[in-house]
């Protein structure tokens, strides 16, 4: 019998700085000099005005995108120490070639066993078609927290205070900055199962 909690978790900018490398490749193919901590638009057209939605696709669906990128502070040791506990799930959306790529990725430089739910890029920031239920949820998008049946959602900020990460009074949401912060939800969580 299996009784390991369900932990889904999306993958940009909450297991990878995603971000941060969108940044570096439109600041080469814009000759910028951008910093990534400046984002203020999820389209990044804040820092690139001339941005097109096709400019977008394109930077994440690259394989450059995926050459050197960076996982968020700590990530990787809190999976290793949870990952007999849990059973992780990738929840994250993009384009057919970009989550193939995700996919790619998280086999060769995670070394974990997962469940991927890939959600093919429509325009809306939803993971609704995923079924959560009794599960704990992690994202750094509102809206996709919302949108979730997860019984715990988890908002990752990283220190940012972006418009796509603002709380209601309302919000049933766990709000955390680092991934210890995460690592402390689910061990409490683990030992007090009854809160799911």
């Amino acid at each position: 019998m299996n009784n390991k909690i369900d932990l889904f978790l999306d993958f940009d900018d909450t297991i990878c700085l995603t971000s941060k490398q969108f940044v570096k490749l439109a600041n080469k193919k814009y000759k910028k000099e951008e910093d990534w901590n400046n984002i203020n638009r999820w389209d990044f057209k804040d820092l690139y005005p001339e941005i097109t939605n096709n400019d977008i696709d394109n930077i994440f669906s690259s394989e450059d995108f995926f050459v050197d990128l960076e996982l968020c502070e700590n990530c990787l040791d809190v999976i290793n120490s949870i990952k007999n506990l849990v059973n992780i799930h990738i929840a994250t959306i993009g384009t057919d070639k970009n989550l193939k790529n995700k996919m790619k990725w998280i086999k060769e430089n995670l070394n974990i066993d997962f469940n991927f739910n890939g959600i093919l890029d429509t325009g809306i920031n939803d993971k609704s078609s995923v079924d959560m239920s009794g599960a704990i949820f992690v994202d750094d998008r509102i809206d996709n927290l919302r949108s979730s049946n997860a019984n715990i959602k988890i908002l990752y900020k990283n220190y940012h205070n972006y418009s796509w990460q603002q709380i209601e009074p309302n919000d049933n949401i766990y709000v955390v900055d680092s991934w210890e912060q995460i690592c402390s939800i689910l061990d409490f969580i683990s030992k007090n199962p009854e809160f799911i």
